[in-house]
């Protein structure tokens, strides 16, 4: 009997195929899998479908050389496709200390986040990081990718949690034979944001071919683009309030360029009313203020306020190893073992620190010693014992945020050829990821407000006013005004890394049976049962100073939890009409799915489809779900947040009430989130154009008890609507006051995401060679997600979220040479969601062209060498400004890295080997 692949326990094998039929079982992206062996191919998908072509959920299946023709690498190349736009990627930079920069690159479908995309590798759970429970593909073989399956479909019944918006399964070719070897470097078109990559692989059989074993070494690293080298990224363009707002014809919002705050400058600005016309230059030197134009309260267009723009790519330095070897037992069972590991580190300059507004500006008395004697002449003619100073603080410079993550994943499993065509898989798996993470020189918020209260000691010196009372509290003045940067000894002092420390660790283990159930009338019915366990645990601890809330920002907690899993599936595809008119080949196929959380008790998750191939080359599909994504480890037990804030509170007739405690963060109490996905259309290969195909598919998820943190004042207004989770949620006092508002996060979100995904190729011999061609598009008509007490707000069309997006590639090979283009079209959007209105809400649409050059020699003594370049963004666009924020912190960032080219054209080189 032939030897088995090493299947896994959420993949089928399929018979062997031509490549017309082969490309149709697998949505017709797969004409070119050079890497999958001739015999058979591994489909995503299904369990119990013996057939592919009979899937009812839509799967498209890019092989690694269709990816590497477009970009460089795998994760740019399929962040690229309309259906994962938003994916992330280590090089973004994340102005939040507590979440990043990340270092991982992570699938996100739909764009309703990576936590609701299934990321598999080889249709098992890879190791996850950090207590998000995400993966990153970044540590995956690449080397050894053949090819990656996209399921753009429900699909928790065959695969359970997280496979909300789908699955992304990366495919390794663990027959791989030989060894291959790439290099390449890449250098934007201003000679900047460098990036570089190293991959190696080998694969060879032992025991007289009754083993084999393959294993791949991968290193890559991207420089830092900072903020100011683009001359597009210093415009400073924001949304900011209509001073005119309100009359006849007036928007609420103007969008404007040189767009600043006005509650403070770099070197401080006086709010106390009476001074407020007064600044500080760098030197601090009083000189006068310089108001902008439209000003409306923080924001103004001009003038002496201060803004800066965000960095545009994070430095990024990652590696990782992997291996895996098989064995044949006997001619019917197989046993193999896997392992990995991956190293990953990211670094961004972030934000530089800010003392705005009434209650976060700098307080200065009268008797500071560095107050220039001018000011303190003014405020003594105006009785002013102390004055607000807003300041944008560079003396500080920027806080750069970090995240280093090592992964390590073992994996051992069987296959085996049982009764009939039954087969087994089972395998158990162990993975531990250990992330750290935060921000250097992060400012300590009590020392800031101390040290600036700065005195003259009675021997003339300058000391702290706290020294006077505490000479040993180690105080170290600094003097707020101008831009003198903090000597070492105020930097010891002020700053410290603010930093968390976490080790995530999951085991699994799965058995699964599928076959031949019993022959009925129209053929074959065939099944797969399994059960499957899994365990999550979360260790995270936190720097004292973030547990104490005591930096200004970027507090870190400590943490610690876990939770288990144990499933139970079944799957049926049952043939039901054979040659018949209207049904040459109509087929159910049906799955179920028991899954019982130890947090939240159990839930079950189904799917039933059909197919229909209505006359030969005309398929319909469809398929209507039941999915979940479980809260993950971060939700359940990251952690509680005490702050405090103020509420309108109805019982006293809308009464403000300032310094509420208020507490957020994770919920022990926190159950799955649900969604209903229907998918349904229809597959098009017409006898009359060999080679052509096409495949039109509508979408809709409804997505139920989502986990969201819901706002205080939200909590204030249901509960006086009568809503009594909410009321729950609310402490009073004797008086019936508000005292505390304990606001974790909730299962109370909904959301309802709809579209029409759309695929066609072509392939066809012109002159000596093959052309290819192959259009990827998605059109969202719907993308709405309400919260309680909120209206639901159509976001389609808005920043982030185009209605359009599509991918035209055409590839060119005639023997050893192969030519590719790809026009990447992102659809024209809004700066603001509706009913907010602005006098410029248009984003343009925008095309960008990529182009791959390969030429491979015929030289097997040398490798058969392959030279290669790839241009990216070959026309140079410049990236639209969508992400119009209110810069009330004086930080403009601009631009969507995941829509949008931020780089400029950026060429790569390289070459490539294999023996």
């Amino acid at each position: 009997m032939k030897l088995i692949h090493a299947l896994l326990a959420s993949t089928v094998t399929i018979a062997p195929v031509n490549a017309l039929a082969q490309a149709e079982a697998t949505d017709l992206g797969s004409s070119t899998q050079e890497a999958a062996p001739a015999a058979e191919i591994v489909v995503t998908g299904s369990r119990a479908i013996t057939n592919g072509e009979q899937a009812p959920t839509p799967v498209t299946v890019l092989s690694s050389q269709q990816l590497r023709n477009t970009a460089p690498n795998l994760a740019e190349a399929l962040r690229q496709l309309p259906q994962l736009t938003a994916s992330g990627t280590p090089a973004t930079p994340n102005p939040t200390i507590g979440g990043g920069p990340s270092t991982q690159s992570t699938a996100n479908l739909r764009n309703l986040g990576a936590n609701r995309t299934l990321t598999l590798l080889n249709g098992r759970r890879p190791a996850i990081f950090g207590g998000s429970g995400l993966v990153d593909t970044g540590v995956f073989p690449q080397a050894l990718i053949s090819r990656v399956d996209i399921v753009t479909g429900g699909a928790s019944s065959a695969y359970g949690s997280d496979a909300i918006s789908g699955v992304v399964n990366y495919v390794v070719d663990t027959d791989y034979q030989g060894l291959t070897a790439e290099a390449r470097q890449g250098i934007s078109t201003y000679g900047d944001a460098g990036s570089y990559a190293v991959e190696v692989a080998g694969g060879t059989s032992f025991g007289g071919g009754r083993g084999h074993v393959v294993a791949s070494f991968n290193m890559n690293g991207q420089q830092l683009l900072e903020a100011d080298q683009r001359d597009y990224n210093l415009i400073s363009a924001a949304t900011i309030p209509n001073p005119l707002a309100g009359q006849p014809g007036q928007p609420q919002l103007i969008y404007r360029e040189n767009a600043t705050i006005a509650t403070g400058t770099f070197g401080g600005r006086i709010i106390t009313p009476g001074l407020n016309t007064i600044r500080f230059d760098a030197a601090g030197n009083p000189v006068p203020y310089t108001p902008g134009t439209e000003s409306t309260g923080a924001l103004q267009v001009g003038g002496d306020g201060a803004s800066y723009p965000s960095t545009l790519v994070a430095r990024t330095r990652n590696w990782s190893a992997y291996g895996h070897a098989k064995y044949a037992l006997t001619d019917d069972i197989e046993v193999f073992a896997e392992g990995s590991f991956g190293h990953a580190r990211s670094t961004s300059p972030n934000l530089y620190f800010f003392n705005l507004g009434a209650n976060g500006a700098y307080t200065v008395r009268r008797d500071n010693a560095y107050l220039p004697e001018s000011i303190g002449a003014l405020m003594d003619e105006q009785g002013l014992s102390a004055i607000q100073l807003g300041k944008i603080d560079r003396n500080y410079g920027r806080n750069v945020t970090f995240f280093d993550s090592d992964t390590w994943n073992a994996t051992i499993g069987a296959n085996a050829n049982l009764w009939g065509n039954w087969k087994l898989d089972i395998y158990g798996s162990h993975s531990v990821s250990k992330t750290r993470y935060g921000a250097q020189n992060n400012r300590i918020q009590a020392r800031s407000r101390l040290a600036t209260d700065a005195v003259f000691a009675p021997d003339g010196g300058i000391v702290c006013r706290s020294s006077l009372t505490d000479p040993g509290n180690g105080c170290v003045p600094t003097n707020p005004f101008g831009e003198t940067p903090l000597t070492q000894a105020q930097r010891d002092y002020l700053t410290a890394t603010s930093i968390a420390r976490s080790t995530t660790k999951q085991d699994v283990a799965a058995l699964s049976l599928h076959g031949d159930v019993v022959e009925a009338w129209a053929g074959a019915i065939t099944g797969a049962v399994g059960v499957e366990y899994r365990k999550v645990s979360l260790d995270q601890v936190a720097d004292p100073i973030g547990q104490a809330n005591g930096f200004t920002a970027g507090n870190l907690k400590t943490s610690s939890g876990s939770y288990n899993v144990k499933e139970a599936f079944a799957e049926l595809q049952v043939p039901l009409l054979r040659d018949v008119t209207l049904a040459q080949d109509l087929s159910l196929n049906a799955a179920i799915r028991r899954t019982d959380y130890s947090t939240s008790g159990a839930v079950t998750t189904w799917k039933v489809g059909l197919t229909d191939e209505v006359f030969h080359g005309f398929r319909l599909r469809a398929s209507l779900s039941q999915d979940i994504r479980a809260p993950n480890i971060n939700e359940l037990f990251g952690g509680v947040v005490r702050g405090v804030t103020t509420v309108r509170d109805p019982n006293f007739n809308g009464e403000t009430f300032l310094n509420i405690f208020s507490y957020s963060g994770s919920n022990a109490d926190l159950g799955p989130e649900k969604a209903r996905t229907l998918t349904a259309g229809a597959v098009y290969r017409p006898d009359w154009l060999p080679g052509f195909g096409l495949s039109v598919d509508y979408y809709r998820i409804k997505l139920s008890d989502a986990i969201t943190q819901v706002a205080f004042q939200t909590v204030v207004d249901q509960c006086g609507v009568g809503n009594a989770l909410f009321c729950s949620l609310i402490s009073r006092g004797s008086d019936g006051r508000i005292v505390e508002i304990n606001a974790p996060l909730q299962n109370v979100q909904s959301a309802r995401v709809s579209g029409v995904d759309f695929e066609a190729n072509y392939q066809t011999e012109v002159g000596n060679g093959d052309l290819n061609l192959r259009a990827l598009g998605t059109y969202l008509d719907q993308y709405r997600f309400s919260n309680p007490g909120a209206a639901t707000v159509e976001q389609a069309g808005t920043p982030t979220l185009p209605r359009w997006r599509a991918n035209f590639l055409a590839s060119y090979t005639n023997g050893g040479f192969t030519m590719t283009v790809q026009e990447r079209y992102v659809g024209k959007t809004t700066r603001v969601v509706l009913p907010t209105t602005v006098d410029d809400n248009t984003v343009k649409s925008v095309f960008y062209t990529n182009l791959t050059l390969r030429y491979r020699f015929e030289d097997e003594r040398m490798g058969s060498p392959e030279l290669f370049m790839n241009v990216n963004n070959l026309f140079n666009q410049a990236p639209r400004v969508g992400q119009t924020n209110s810069l009330n912190l004086g930080f403009a960032r601009m631009y969507d890295g995941a829509l949008y080219d931020i780089v400029g054209r950026f060429f790569t080189v390289g070459a490539r080997v294999r023996f």
